[in-house]
């Protein structure tokens, strides 16, 4: 270089320059280099304005420092504060970090950075997607905007929403506005659940620990959806807690409690404990008619996503309508007593043992009273139902029973 233009600790290295007096603005087209402490930038073509100590690089653009790696089309550089403003999409990379942006900052001393426009942050398994975005390097931590999603394809899990929080090396991270959490299953359907507010905690290794889901949740899987105001997932024994007028629907049986515990015991199997009102109601005839089974408490086990077996503990009570194969009415059994199991095949009651002397009988369909169909606090909630992920943002159930 035969030029060096210097403004305090930041020069300029060029072939040749034209220097505008009046503007206090130098213009190199034959190629340059600015060195700004462990800020290095270079550039085939470019302005400095020394009386700003602003520097605007472009044509195969490049700066680096000890941190990042930056290279784009243009570049606008503050050398006073050391902040490189993007003015055209532009690539960064680090050791832990590949990202691409389109508009924002980033302080070079502070490493910190805001960006916009189609934001994508990749680092290892983890990766951000959003409109704009805020990372803080030294911290590790980033907050998106507008259609954000966190991607971790090592804990298998997705996090979207208007408004997002991540910590890259553990805690937590939330997500709000419009959310969707995704927890990917390889041997079965994923999982998806919608709330005002998800919070999910992380450790230092990056394992997904538990997630919390608050106000207006639903949740949605193909072979089993849910509702209710608060969930708490503990993902060591991989067991949801539904709480605040909770219900579970799995093929034709609406399962509700004051508490409802859903435990994953294998790929196939799994467990859920309606605690305290437990109440299962199964549609028929178009749901006109319902099975029902209620108690205390209730355990119910589906294997291969069918219910097939349920245990009712304290003041057992059930309404079952005995069927032909072809599902015509033999007769409506009622019983009650302290405790029993009841087996099904096929999602239909096949057989109900009882523990001690149950008080029941079998009535005709004609003889059996309308008042006498529907157990004492029945209710049949399919409104609130997600039938599709996209029903998972509508019509929420109240927190309280109705």
């Amino acid at each position: 270089a035969n030029v060096r233009l210097e403004k305090g600790k930041a020069y300029l290295l060029t072939d040749s320059i034209i220097y505008n007096t009046s503007q206090d603005v130098g213009y190199y087209v034959t190629g340059g280099k600015l060195i700004n402490d462990k800020d290095t930038m270079t550039s085939r073509e470019g302005l400095y304005y020394t009386k700003t100590d602003i520097a605007i690089a472009k044509k195969n653009v490049l700066l680096w420092n000890d941190t990042y790696r930056i290279d784009c089309d243009s570049l606008k550089y503050n050398a006073a504060s050391k902040t490189a403003i993007f003015i055209s999409r532009t690539h960064l990379t680090s050791d832990e970090h590949t990202i691409y942006t389109s508009s924002g900052w980033y302080d070079t001393e502070r490493e910190i950075s805001t960006l916009a426009q189609d934001v994508q942050l990749y680092s290892g398994s983890q990766s951000m997607f959003a409109d704009s975005v805020y990372y803080d390097r030294v911290l590790r931590y980033g907050r998106g905007w507008n259609n954000a999603t966190i991607i971790d394809t090592a804990q298998k899990y997705v996090i979207k929403g208007n408004y997002v929080e991540h910590h890259e090396e553990g805690g937590i991270s939330l997500a709000t506005d419009s959310n969707l959490l995704i927890l990917i299953d390889d041997n079965q359907d994923s999982l998806f659940l919608h709330s005002d507010t998800i919070m999910v905690y992380f450790d230092e290794e990056h394992e997904l620990q538990w997630g919390r889901a608050y106000n207006r949740v639903k949740f949605y899987r193909e072979d089993m959806q849910g509702a209710c105001d608060s969930v708490a997932l503990v993902r060591e024994d991989s067991t949801l807690f539904l709480f605040y007028n909770p219900v579970v629907w799995t093929d034709s049986y609406q399962l509700t409690g004051d508490t409802i515990r859903y435990m994953a015991l294998d790929s196939s199997n799994a467990r859920i404990d309606l605690i305290k009102s437990g109440f299962i109601v199964g549609g028929l005839y178009e749901n006109t008619e319902f099975d029902q089974i209620k108690g205390v408490n209730i355990t119910g086990f589906i294997k291969d996503q069918n219910l097939y077996r349920v245990d009712v503990v304290g003041n057992a009570e059930c309404v079952y309508y005995l069927q032909e194969e072809d599902s015509t009415l033999i007769g409506i059994n009622t019983s009650m007593t302290s405790e029993m199991r009841v087996l099904l095949d096929s999602n239909k009651i096949q057989q109900i043992r009882f523990y001690d002397s149950p008080d029941g009988k079998v009535y005709p369909d004609e003889q059996f009273e309308d008042k006498d169909r529907r157990l004492q606090d029945f209710r049949w909630l399919i409104d609130y139902r997600p039938k599709t992920i996209q029903d998972l943002y509508v019509n929420p159930i109240p927190r309280k029973k109705e």
